[in-house]
Order: C-alpha cells, then structure tokens, then sequence
C-alpha cells in the first residue's frame, strides 16, 4: 500500500486524510453522520450528503475497520464529505473478531474528544484492525496495548472480557432491601 500524505489546506478542507470509520448515524434519507478517526486531525463529524442513495460510489466504500482516504470540507463543527477511497485493507471480520472492532471502536469514540489529535492511537488502531483481520484469539495483548497508548491504565480482568458489572450484580443481589 502506497502512503500518501494529506494535504491542509487553510480554509480549502483536507484531501487525502487516513481515516477509519468509528460509527455512522443516519442523518436524512439519503445522508448519514459518521465519526471518522483520521490520524491528522482526531476524531471528526462528517456530513455524508447522499451515501444512502442506491447509486452512491460511497456506499460500498464508508465501512467500519476499512483504511480510508478522505478529502474533507473546511473545518466546522460537523464537517463535509467530499471524497473518499478505499486504501487497501483486510475481509471485514465475522464473529467473534467483529465483536473486538466493535469494541475497540466504541472505546476510541468514549475516551477520545473530538479533534484530539493522537497519531500513535491511531497507529496503534490500525495495527489493531490488522490483528482482528488475522487472529481471533489473544486479543487481550492488543487491548492493553492500545490502552498504553492512550496513556490510561487497564485492569485483566475489564479487557480479559469478564464483565466488570457481573461482579457488582453478585454483589447487590445477595443484599436484601425491605420496604
């Protein structure tokens, strides 16, 4: 896969920005909202006007765990989708590797605000992604790793996929309230 460098333009937007997919609400009709993670820029809102529409040259290309380029419209809170292309990548997981990404994502879209540029969680997302695409065991490795990267302190037995509330239910179900 060929790097290619963004270009930041002052009040022209972005083009060719590294990007993944976080999450996507639908927005009208025919357009969707999507966090992206680009590694230039954080966490972004896109405006996506038109991808739900049947002969949108985006609908394939806007997934979750997908490399990305994008060029995007000038900074503002909710930016504009001008373009997007695939930039190589894996099969999209199934089972139990889709459940991580999921996971994964839904970590990053928490515990990063919007526009916080972390160019080695980003590194780390995508070696991540790789990982996904190739293993399905030994994930726990990988969610410390990226927790070290985002500087946070992880504990076993929250990323060893135990439920860290099935303790507290044990715990409140053998106390007794009466009324």
């Amino acid at each position: 896969m060929a790097v290619r460098r963004s270009s930041h333009t002052a009040g022209q937007g972005v083009h060719g920005e590294p990007a993944y997919v976080l999450h996507r609400y639908e927005w009208s009709e025919s357009s969707l909202i999507l966090e992206l993670f680009t590694r230039n820029l954080g966490r972004v809102a896109v405006a996506a006007k038109g991808v739900r529409k049947p002969a949108s040259a985006f609908r394939s290309v806007l997934l979750p765990f997908q490399p990305l380029l994008v060029s995007l419209g000038p900074q503002a809170q909710i930016r504009t989708l001008r373009g997007a292309e695939w930039a190589g990548g894996y099969a999209m997981p199934t089972g139990e590797p889709l459940l991580v990404g999921y996971y994964v994502n839904e970590l990053l879209m928490r515990l990063l605000a919007r526009e916080d540029v972390q160019p080695l969680v980003f590194d780390a997302y995508a070696q991540t992604l790789a990982f996904i695409a190739k293993h399905s065991g030994e994930k726990v490795a990988e969610k410390r790793r990226l927790c070290r990267c985002w500087g946070k302190s992880c504990r076993m037995r929250e990323i060893s996929g135990r439920n860290p509330m099935s303790s507290m239910r044990s715990a409140s179900s053998s106390t007794t309230i009466s009324t």
